[in-house]
């Protein structure tokens, strides 16, 4: 009879501790998929700075030919110079839509990550 208790002391005691490595491991995983959406959604916002300065000194131009119509000989000479602004300004509305869908895919990772740590979590928990 002592021994079935020791055996069963033993049993709840790795089963405990097993539960605690479980919830360890469960913790670093989750950290380093942190750090993982971090860098990712770091680099995007690196994007994003250039492209404002870009934007920005594309309105720079633009005020300026707003101030120099008069100054043109003709309305072609607008007419070609302000095509070609609005060329760089579609480029560059394209490339931020880009960053718009990949923030995108990384909030519907993170959905996905937590609905598998819910159901991870339930696992254990039953």
């Amino acid at each position: 009879m002592e021994a079935l208790t020791w055996t069963a002391i033993g049993l709840v005691g790795a089963a405990v501790l097993g539960s605690f490595g479980a919830f360890f491991y469960l913790g670093t995983r989750i950290d380093a998929l942190g750090s993982q959406v971090t860098a990712r959604m770091d680099s995007l916002f690196g994007q994003i700075g250039p492209m404002q300065r870009i934007m920005g000194s594309l309105d720079a131009r633009m005020t300026g030919l707003q101030e120099t119509v008069g100054t043109f000989q003709t309305v072609g000479a607008l007419d070609r110079r302000m095509g070609t602004l609005e060329k760089a300004v579609g480029s560059l509305d394209t490339r931020l839509v880009a960053i718009e869908q990949r923030l995108g895919a990384v909030d519907g990772g993170l959905d996905a990550l937590a609905s598998k740590l819910d159901e991870h979590l339930q696992r254990h928990a039953s």
